[in-house]
């Protein structure tokens, strides 16, 4: 791995507290599919275009009809106020600064009209519980703060288990103001807000009817379910490899005209920012952003 991700990691064992740390880097049950995606970046080779003038290399491209400045963004993370007293906002303006998009957790710990206000490019991840209704006012607030997509995850019925370890967990430890403040009061106490166990492609349509956006359906591995996503209406498909991990895989989202094969294809990075060392998170993003610059240029793929 990069010397860099690794000082990363490193930084954030050092100042946090353990549980916290421990939730952020582990995987579900054994980490199998965590620790093989660090590993599977050392199988990806660019087969770059040759005699192609690249006198001024240009990364922008647009994600769903909105320009970024490159195919990368930052995926939806937990607790992230819990590691850095601003947590979503600070990501945010890290993100804007570098021209990305973001991707913000519905157990945001920072209200979506202050994300929004940042002016980042930004889709709200949500899950959908037993009774729909419960999730109308969550999906109507992302929409009034400006949330340019909703990404439904789809793989997490039954939350995967986690071996938290000898002493506290996180959510002992971890002060509940911190999480789900765009949620109504009492929302998890309310009958009906259980994960729903009955998701069905009728519900990307009433995602996207409800919220008045397009859906991007997460958590997909198999290409006859992405086929049945994009039949059912979903803007793009997001192939997860990590389902229930706040740090796992990088994912690509695939958009639905080439279906799960083909077309081009952009990168969503769990939040590389997401350590105490840099706090505003700017020179992280910043260094995704660069990164990419260095090793793609016109054509590139």
């Amino acid at each position: 791995m990069d010397d860099w991700l690794l000082s990363l990691e490193e930084s954030a064992r050092q100042a946090l507290s353990v549980p916290l740390f421990r939730y952020l880097s582990q995987g579900a049950r054994d980490g199998t599919t965590s620790a093989e995606a660090v590993r599977s970046w050392a199988d990806f080779r660019f087969l770059p275009h040759v005699m192609r003038d690249v006198t001024e290399v240009d990364t922008r491209t647009t994600i769903l009809g909105t320009e970024v400045a490159s195919p990368i963004g930052i995926a939806p993370t937990t607790l992230q106020r819990a590691v850095h007293r601003d947590g979503e906002l600070a990501m945010a303006r890290a993100t804007a600064a570098a021209g990305c998009l973001m991707v913000v957790s519905s157990n945001a710990g920072t209200p979506f009209a202050d994300i929004g206000a940042t002016g980042v490019h930004w889709w709200l991840q949500a899950y959908l519980p037993s009774d729909r209704t419960l999730a109308e006012p969550l999906l109507a607030r992302a929409a009034a703060a400006g949330a340019r997509a909703v990404v439904l995850t789809v793989d997490t019925p039954v939350v995967a288990t986690k071996y938290d370890g000898p002493g506290q967990t996180v959510w002992e430890t971890t002060d509940p103001g911190l999480l789900r403040v765009n949620f109504d009061p009492d929302y998890a106490d309310t009958p009906g807000a259980e994960k729903a166990t009955d998701l069905g492609p009728h519900d990307i349509v009433w995602v996207a009817e409800t919220s008045g956006l397009p859906v991007v359906v997460k958590g997909v591995l198999r290409p006859d379910d992405a086929r049945r996503c994009v039949q059912a209406g979903a803007a793009a498909i997001w192939v997860c490899s990590a389902p229930t991990t706040p740090a796992g895989a990088c994912r690509r989202v695939l958009p639905p005209s080439g279906c799960p094969t083909t077309g081009a294809a952009s990168w969503i990075v769990p939040s590389p920012p997401l350590t105490p060392s840099h706090p505003s998170g700017r020179q992280s993003a910043t260094r995704s952003r660069s990164t990419w610059t260095e090793v793609s240029g016109p054509g590139s793929t």
